[in-house]
């Protein structure tokens, strides 16, 4: 039985490629450090906004150098957090883990408009009935909740994709910043993996 929760995101993308995909993921437009590919076949197609490998592709995973409508499954796992504070600037060791790893953007609008772009590239890039398999963490930043799972999902739905199906990842642990005196905001112990299927 494939449940919708896990602590194993290798597991739940392997989960999401038996029940939907025809293919292993062809491409991935935000490859960073290439952490989906543990068990799994590599893309032939991996991009990154700043790549840390020979065979990653430097492009912006809205505007790929690929043709339209030639892909069955594709990922997109794209940067998540928001932060505009001068420590961002600085390299502290323990300091901004989460924007060090997965880069930051100095206001929401800008995250917002991330995923409004991004989503309909990767709408363009599929072949009819293509899937994207997209990791997407909700997050709090500047003191105000982003809810970008939200705006992704509209965001594609409004592209043409169809919802199909959704995972939960769950975190036994998350990095805790040190300069948070009072709690605001309950913290994120989870992503979502979203499945859409691009309609003809």
């Amino acid at each position: 039985m494939i449940k919708s929760i896990g602590f194993d995101q290798n597991e739940i993308i392997g989960n999401i490629l038996n029940l939907h995909c025809k293919e292993y993921i062809q491409v991935d437009p935000t490859f960073s450090k290439g952490n989906f590919y543990k068990n799994r076949p590599r893309p032939k197609y991996c991009f990154d906004i700043a790549p840390q490998f020979d065979f990653v592709i430097q492009a912006d995973c809205r505007n790929l150098p690929l043709a339209s409508g030639r892909f069955e499954t594709v990922i997109l796992d794209g940067p998540f957090g928001v932060g505009s504070g001068p420590s961002l600037l600085e390299n502290k060791n323990g300091q901004n883990i989460v924007p060090g790893r997965f880069g930051c953007f100095r206001t929401g609008k800008e995250l917002t408009e991330f995923y409004q772009q991004a989503v309909p590239e990767m709408f363009r890039i599929l072949a009819s009935g293509g899937i994207l398999i997209q990791k997407i963490q909700p997050v709090v930043g500047c003191g105000r909740q982003w809810i970008t799972h939200v705006v992704s999902i509209n965001t594609a739905l409004t592209a043409g994709f169809i919802f199909k199906d959704e995972f939960i990842l769950l975190a036994k642990q998350r990095p805790i910043s040190g300069k948070i005196k009072k709690q605001q905001h309950a913290r994120k112990f989870h992503s979502y993996f979203y499945v859409f299927k691009k309609g003809a």
